[in-house]
């Protein structure tokens, strides 16, 4: 079944959100056209990869989606990217921080 059609027949159910359907589309499902537009730790993940003043708006990630990504088929790599992104930023502040904090400061 197609992304699209699926995402329709699961935001159908009662109870069953947007940000639900496609989460259970990628993790559930493994489908590679899932692209949860309105998932907050995605969005952070942009704003640090992208280097982003602000967190991009769900708009703005299906802007991102369709225009920015290689393609429908790439969405769930990207997201997997785009997240591991913004991991290794976080890593690096936090190890920064670490050393500022071990090292005398003159």
């Amino acid at each position: 079944m197609e992304a699209d059609a699926a995402h329709a027949a699961l935001t159908g159910l009662h109870g069953v959100g947007p940000w639900t359907a496609d989460i259970y589309l990628l993790f559930c499902l493994g489908h590679a056209d899932a692209w949860p537009a309105g998932d907050l730790a995605l969005q952070e993940a942009a704003r640090l990869a992208f280097k982003l003043k602000r967190r991009p708006a769900s708009k703005d990630m299906i802007m991102l989606a369709s225009h920015g990504v290689h393609g429908a088929a790439w969405r769930r790599i990207s997201c997997g990217a785009i997240t591991a992104a913004s991991n290794a930023a976080i890593r690096c502040r936090f190890k920064q921080a670490a050393m500022e904090r071990a090292m005398p400061v003159a």
